[in-house]
């Protein structure tokens, strides 16, 4: 068996890995404007992994925040119609977050990237809990006041 890698730098090239795409989210988040993926954490403590396996990939999902949450101040329950699903990745929840704080709000749209359906029905729904099984695909935009809305569509 040959290995590419050591264990040690493969360690390192994770962890690499996942710094740039936090600072990436960030550069999306700051700006106001781009689209990136995240991870959908705490499917486990949800409780509601059979309503995730019913839904298909690009639901739209609800993020709450959820600053009361002991944990982690930033915190951001995903939720799809009322019924919770998990939280956004620590990583992100800090500068997305804030984003969610701002006023106005960005318009900020979650989307199931992941077809929770297929996984379900291939390996079954507990391995919606696996890390990083079901990720989410976040879109932002700024938030176009009345004006300008008018402007762009035409009316008024």
């Amino acid at each position: 068996m040959t290995t590419l890698t050591d264990p040690d730098t493969a360690r390192l090239l994770i962890r690499s890995t996942e710094r740039r795409s936090p600072r990436a989210t960030q550069a999306a988040i700051l700006s106001g404007t781009g689209t990136f993926t995240c991870p959908l954490r705490g499917v486990r403590h949800s409780g509601n992994d059979d309503h995730l396996a019913q839904l298909p990939a690009d639901t739209l999902l609800d993020l709450v925040r959820d600053p009361g949450n002991e944990a982690d101040p930033n915190a951001i329950q995903v939720q799809q119609q009322g019924v919770f699903l998990g939280w956004i990745a620590r990583e992100i929840a800090r500068p997305l977050s804030l984003a969610l704080d701002e006023d106005p709000t960005p318009d900020i749209r979650a989307l199931l990237a992941t077809d929770a359906r297929s996984i379900a029905q291939q390996s079954g729904a507990d391995q919606l809990h696996v890390h990083n099984a079901v990720t989410l695909t976040i879109v932002l935009a700024p938030k176009m006041t009345a004006p300008a809305a008018r402007r762009k569509f035409g009316s008024g």
